[in-house]
């Protein structure tokens, strides 16, 4: 019986029932629905990192780079946009197919409330680093000055733009909720490395959500 008890396999949560909701898990639950969004909200991103990776292509790149590059400089929405924005294929290969299939493990697994306040929750922490340390706060440096392969859209850090933070704490999130902690631990050692102190956004928010489920 103790063996079979060490070695049971782990059954996660859903969070599916609706009858375990409460009042103020139902308002959202409606509100979900009259939105016809459910908690497709990283999905939303994704496809739109693709179109906006598309209009790259048809604008100049200054006035590109005015619309939808970050430098810690305007209102919230210009962060935002920052989001959205990606000039680069080798980004948008990555974080778009992340942010879509990541979305459909976190309806099956978790329901569209959850998604929905875990997607709330990694929009606030990589917006608070990102912030904090933008390309004008003097902190936006990298522990690993160059690469052989640059992926992230603006690797001097002139600016920032595209959907790597989002796509990470959701990948981190996945990872740690399934107890792959040998993947998520180096990953995340790297990531500060190669993306700085900004990439704590991530870090915080995959560790933060996994654990409150787990």
């Amino acid at each position: 019986m103790l063996a079979k008890s060490l070695f049971a396999k782990r059954n996660f949560s859903t969070h599916l029932s609706r009858d375990k909701l409460t009042s103020f898990d139902y308002m959202w639950y409606d509100k979900l629905n009259f939105l016809k969004v459910g908690g497709w909200w990283y999905a939303l991103l994704g496809v739109g990192n693709i179109m906006a990776y598309g209009l790259s292509h048809l604008m100049t790149k200054e006035n590109y780079e005015y619309h939808f590059a970050y430098k810690g400089e305007g209102k919230m929405f210009n962060w935002i946009k920052s989001q959205v924005g990606c000039n680069t294929i080798d980004s948008v290969i990555w974080t778009a197919p992340s942010l879509i299939l990541g979305n459909y493990f976190l309806m099956k697994r978790c329901g569209p409330i959850v998604a929905t306040k875990l997607f709330a929750t990694n929009l606030a922490c990589v917006f608070m680093f990102q912030s904090s340390f933008h390309p004008n706060s003097g902190f936006a440096k990298r522990l690993i000055p160059g690469m052989p392969y640059e992926w992230y859209c603006s690797p001097d850090y002139k600016y920032y733009m595209g959907a790597d933070f989002m796509a990470g704490g959701l990948l981190y999130f996945m990872a740690i909720y399934n107890r792959y902690w040998f993947i998520a631990l180096p990953f995340m050692a790297f990531d500060l490395c190669y993306y700085g102190p900004q990439a704590g956004g991530m870090i915080s928010a995959g560790f933060a959500t996994a654990m409150s489920i787990l």
